[in-house]
């Protein structure tokens, strides 16, 4: 879409908008009357409405330049630019003195600087010149549209236009000081930089990747920061602010500027981070620590200080903070422990509850956190065991699981722990309120695998409610062979045939709500009827360490027990295979894995489907499967 600018009191200009954007909504720009909170741009003596601002007036914007300290620069009106009901109108302004000539001009982090003309608030920063000629040009948002921000807090629906757009102004400027005759001037918004800390690498590109969608600029700060001061000044308009969607060993902080205070409310940054609309990211004050310099657009850098509120609004123009109120984050812990080193790290982050950032600031932290602990990349064997604890369940949810990777360990023992948690937050039955989460993952490099190798039976004929031993013989990979014993029952009522067995290792198969259709797409058979469902099938699906017997025996039935067999008497045999069992030597089964997944014994019907199940644990990741056959008489 193409805007057309009209110029306002001043002569020669064309203004054109250059970019797509999508109108929202229309409502009455630069009213700004807000009865609930006591301002109106038009009749508040603090405010200065467009209606009454004209090219040549000078005032002062406030901003920070180095640490905590709100500095001051001039700035001069050039012209109104009218950009209609739709797209809001621009007040075009250039920037001199020396605070703002220190700067290098205009930079990213300076949006949201509130502009004030005979002491009155004007508006707030938001354009700059996208190619760098000229840094000390600028677009201010007017205040009756940053207001708007405030009436979002009541509930109304405002509507608005994306500011994420160019403005071109042809650059007949006959009569206007200091600006010269020639190409055009192509505004962009004064993007807010993300300064992201405590990621490194890999890590740090796929958080910086996953920002960029919401036209946002990651920089990496290096190690990370939330340093907290003990009597921290009150913010102000022009004092540095920070919106962080994790805080903590990472953090992730979108920095901008204060423009307006009003109570307990705080506007600022005149753009909006992600347009979340209702939103609750946490909100902190900031220090700069440098402005650097650049030939397109200088850009701030600076870290977290003191969380001051949750920021309930992301707006097109402006964010709005609620001081003192808690933001609601889901805190994650997460140790690993280098089994090859002995080396044990542990991790802390508060995350924005948020379902579209969620996977992606929690898939970071663990990727870090491992790169940090293993300070290496490729093969490893992992344990991973993880508790989610809700308001909503009466238990944590929890799992147990082992994986292994010949080319990167660290990158795929996330996984599993990320999709259970990212279900969770997206289910479709009820809210879940996540109060924590705990992680520990241990890696050690050897390969611990094991291949299932050959499967016989104690016996070749069975009857209905017969229990019959399962022998597997499972090669690790560069160690000794070893024999399990598995029991399987045969359901009461199977009719006579033949039974097909199946062993297998427990990460070799499709879930039982899974299966391809034609075109070979993966497609859900059943989904859960309920969030207690949801967990289960989650939680109970069976373990890349679990040896695998199952069959059809063409009824609903019941699962059989997996219990261990004596394998002296299986030596003692007629079935016994001619390779001499061996026992377990190098890793001996976790006490948490010898015990079946049935528990005490109880037999448990499947849901979807009529296939019976005896699951055994053990210490490697199970590859490969054979193929048995019984006849029930």
């Amino acid at each position: 879409m193409i805007l057309f600018f009209n110029v306002k009191k001043a002569v020669g200009f064309k203004f054109i908008a250059a970019g797509l954007m999508v109108l929202l909504g229309f409502l009455s720009v630069g009213l700004g009357d807000f009865p609930g909170f006591g301002v109106s741009a038009e009749q508040n003596p603090e405010f200065m409405p467009i209606s009454q601002v004209v090219p040549g007036m000078r005032g002062i914007s406030k901003t920070v330049i180095k640490g905590m300290k709100v500095d001051t620069f001039d700035i001069e009106v050039l012209a109104i630019l009218e950009g209609g009901l739709a797209a809001g109108d621009f007040i075009f302004i250039r920037a001199y003195g020396d605070a703002i000539e220190a700067a290098g001009g205009i930079a990213s982090g300076m949006s949201g600087s509130p502009v004030y003309v005979d002491g009155r608030l004007i508006g707030a920063i938001t354009h700059s010149l996208r190619d760098g000629s000229d840094p000390y040009l600028a677009l201010v948002t007017p205040i009756g549209e940053i207001l708007r921000v405030l009436e979002a807090q009541q509930g109304y629906n405002i509507g608005g236009n994306l500011s994420d757009y160019t403005v071109a102004i042809n650059k007949k400027l006959k009569g206007l000081p200091n600006l010269e005759s020639g190409t055009d001037l192509v505004m962009t918004p004064v993007k807010s930089p993300v300064i992201i800390s405590g990621l490194r690498g890999r890590a740090f590109q796929v958080l910086a990747d996953g920002l960029k969608t919401y036209g946002l600029e990651p920089i990496a700060l290096g190690a990370s920061g939330n340093k907290i001061l003990e009597d921290p000044p009150p913010p102000e308009p022009g004092s540095a602010l920070g919106v962080q969607l994790i805080r903590g060993d990472v953090t992730a902080t979108v920095l901008g500027t204060v423009t307006y205070r009003k109570g307990d409310f705080i506007i600022g940054f005149g753009h909006d981070v992600l347009l979340k609309g209702d939103a609750g990211y946490i909100g902190t004050q900031a220090e700069i620590h440098h402005i650097v310099p650049s030939i397109l657009k200088p850009y701030k850098i600076g870290s977290p200080l003191n969380v001051i509120g949750k920021v309930t609004q992301d707006r097109t123009k402006g964010v709005l903070v609620k001081l003192d109120e808690t933001p609601k984050t889901v805190p994650v812990a997460l140790t690993v422990k280098d089994k090859d080193t002995g080396r044990t790290e542990m991790f802390r982050a508060d995350i924005v509850d948020d379902e579209l950032l969620m996977g992606r600031l929690v898939s970071s932290f663990v990727l870090e956190c491992l790169d940090s602990a293993l300070d290496r990349i490729g093969q490893g064997t992992s344990r991973v065991e993880f508790e989610i604890h809700t308001d909503n369940l009466e238990k944590p949810i929890s799992r147990i699981n082992m994986f292994f990777s010949q080319m990167d360990i660290a990158a795929i023992s996330g996984g599993e722990f990320l999709d259970i948690l990212l279900a969770l937050v997206d289910n479709e039955f009820a809210e879940v309120n996540i109060t924590g989460v705990k992680v520990d993952i241990g890696i050690e490099e050897k390969r611990q695998t094991a291949r299932i190798v050959q499967a016989e039976t104690s016996e070749t004929v069975v009857s209905p409610g017969e229990t019959v031993e399962v022998r597997v013989r499972i090669h690790p990979y560069r160690g000794i062979a070893e024999i399990k014993g598995i029991k399987v029952e045969i359901p009461e009522g199977t009719p006579p045939g033949t039974l097909y067995l199946t062993v297998r290792g427990g990460g070799t198969a499709l879930p039982d709500d899974e299966k391809e259709d034609a075109d070979n797409k993966i497609v859900q058979r059943s989904p859960a009827e309920s969030l207690e469902k949801l967990v289960r099938d989650m939680t109970d699906v069976e373990k890349n360490s679990d040896i695998v017997v199952e069959f059809y025996p063409r009824k609903t039935s019941e699962l059989g027990e997996a219990n261990l067999v004596d394998e002296e008497g299986f030596e003692n045999s007629d079935y016994a295979f001619k390779l001499k069992p061996q026992t377990e030597t190098e890793i001996p089964p976790r006490k948490e894995e010898k015990a079946s997944r049935i528990e005490n014994g109880e037999k448990i019907k499947e849901d979807h489907s009529d296939v019976v199940k005896a699951i055994l644990s053990t210490g490697y990741v199970i590859e490969g499967e054979a193929d048995l056959e019984l006849i029930v008489e």
